[in-house]
């Protein structure tokens, strides 16, 4: 933090995933200092966190932008747009991310993105999540959530086919916004899969 405030960009890769709780919290004590400052601080830092199959993800304070990376394209352009945030970010790379190549591309942090159209069903995934949806039948909708927690965003992708599937890692607040914001367009009872299962 102290690095961050001092105007450098501290990158931290924490080899073992059990230290991200710890590191979420030291991020949200930094965006903590930009509000609490009128902004006068900022604290940009990036943690980068290499999620085992199977993991489940941190819970991450207000004010700390989550990001997650379902493919290594994902993955590169994610961190070029941490390194570029004002504010602190966490940065969770799936190991499934990490097995396969393609061309970086520029993106922005916690922003969904639809991986395949479709129709009848839509399948809100992340992480080792999203290659799995993708893997299903066709002629379902995949979207890839890429650390999205904005309830209004979450609320609005369930209401299009008023179906839908979670297939993550284990954070309950993507159902909750849909039971919160969605609930009425719904037709069946949303249903949540673990990316490991």
């Amino acid at each position: 933090v102290g690095l961050a405030l001092a105007g450098k960009r501290p990158v931290v890769e924490l080899i073992d995933p059990e230290g991200v709780a710890r590191a979420a919290e030291a991020l949200g004590e930094a965006a903590a200092l930009g509000s609490r400052s009128n902004g006068a601080f900022t604290a940009p830092i990036v943690v980068v966190v290499v999620l085992p199959d199977g993991g489940t993800l941190p819970v991450v304070p207000a004010g700390v932008r989550l990001a997650v990376a379902g493919g290594a394209a994902d993955a590169a352009g994610m961190f070029t747009a941490a390194l570029a945030s004002a504010g602190p970010a966490l940065l969770v790379v799936t190991e499934a991310a990490l097995d396969g190549r393609s061309e970086s591309e520029t993106t922005t942090l916690s922003e969904p993105v639809v991986r395949r159209a479709g129709t009848g069903l839509t399948v809100l995934a992340e992480g080792a999540g999203v290659a799995l949806a993708l893997s299903a039948t066709e002629g379902i909708e995949v979207v890839d959530l890429r650390g999205c927690r904005d309830p209004k965003v979450i609320g609005a992708l369930a209401a299009r086919t008023g179906r839908i599937v979670l297939v993550g890692h284990g954070d309950p607040r993507p159902l909750a916004a849909v039971a919160e914001l969605a609930f009425w367009r719904l037709e069946a009872r949303p249903l949540s899969i673990h990316a490991a299962a």
